[in-house]
Parts: structure tokens; C-alpha cells; sequence
């Protein structure tokens, strides 16, 4: 069976997610990172690269997961999506709370929330609270055990 062009083009941009560039690889990588035993740091050392890679404009303007319908942003595909920050910020958070480091944690995850209410990106701003009630779990975990 021959590829279509765009089956080809759809492929070849399968392969390049992988890249050290690219968010989505990144955040991928770093949500199964302590799966595979590569520890919390590496899971902080991948989040921050996404973090920054969107930053710095390499974020895909679209969102891949299939069924999740964004109501905010630009529908311009030259213009990055927020929701990328907003997953990368939650990633950087969630890795600082795989340290119990609830403080470093706070900073990412308002931001997020502050980025996602902005945007008007519904589904990142259930995102960034759920991270931020996983804050304060942790902070009230910690309290109750230094009483």
C-alpha cells in the first residue's frame, strides 16, 4: 500500500515528535518518565524544556488530542496555543510536587491558571486547579505531620 501525500506528510511529522523541540514530545515523555525509573528530576528537566520550547515559540498552534474542543485563542494556525504553556507550567508543577516541594510547585500552577483564565481555555483552567488542590493537599499533609 502506497502513502498519500499527506498520509506521508502525517507520518513523517509522527517521527519528528520525538524531538528534544518539540512540547508534546516533551510532555509526553516527561508524564511516563518515573513510569520507567528515570526519576523526578528527569520528569522536572523534561517539563522545563517543554515549558521553554513553548516559550519560545515552537509550541504547535493546534492541540492533537482528538475530541478536546478549545473555546479560547487565536484560530489562526501561525499563532502558538496557550494550552501548551498551560500543560507545560502544570508538568513543571506536578514534578515539583513529585519532590514534596509544594512551594516551587505554587508559582508554575498560578501561572497556569492565570495564563488559562486569560485565554478562556476552560479545559486549562480545570487543569491548573486540579493542580493547585494537589498543592494544597500536599501542604496540608505536611502540616498535619508537623503537629
Amino acid at each position: 500500500a502506497s502513502l498519500s501525500g499527506s498520509g506521508l506528510k502525517a507520518v513523517l511529522r509522527s517521527l519528528d515528535m520525538d524531538s528534544e523541540d518539540d512540547p508534546r514530545a516533551l510532555l509526553r515523555r516527561a508524564a511516563s518518565s518515573r513510569q520507567f525509573g528515570e526519576g523526578v528530576e528527569e520528569e522536572l528537566r523534561l517539563a522545563t524544556a517543554a515549558l521553554h520550547a513553548c516559550r519560545d515559540g515552537r509550541a504547535p498552534s493546534r492541540p492533537s488530542t482528538p475530541g478536546r474542543e478549545f473555546s479560547g485563542g487565536s484560530s489562526s494556525s501561525s499563532s502558538p496555543s496557550p494550552v501548551w504553556e498551560v500543560s507545560s507550567l502544570c508538568a513543571v508543577a506536578e514534578a515539583h510536587l513529585g519532590i514534596e516541594n509544594s512551594r516551587e510547585a505554587l508559582e508554575p500552577a498560578t501561572e497556569a491558571l492565570e495564563s488559562s483564565r486569560r485565554s478562556g481555555e476552560s479545559l486549562s483552567v480545570a487543569e491548573s486547579l486540579v493542580v493547585l488542590l494537589k498543592i494544597n493537599l500536599l501542604g496540608m499533609r505536611s502540616a498535619d505531620g508537623l503537629k
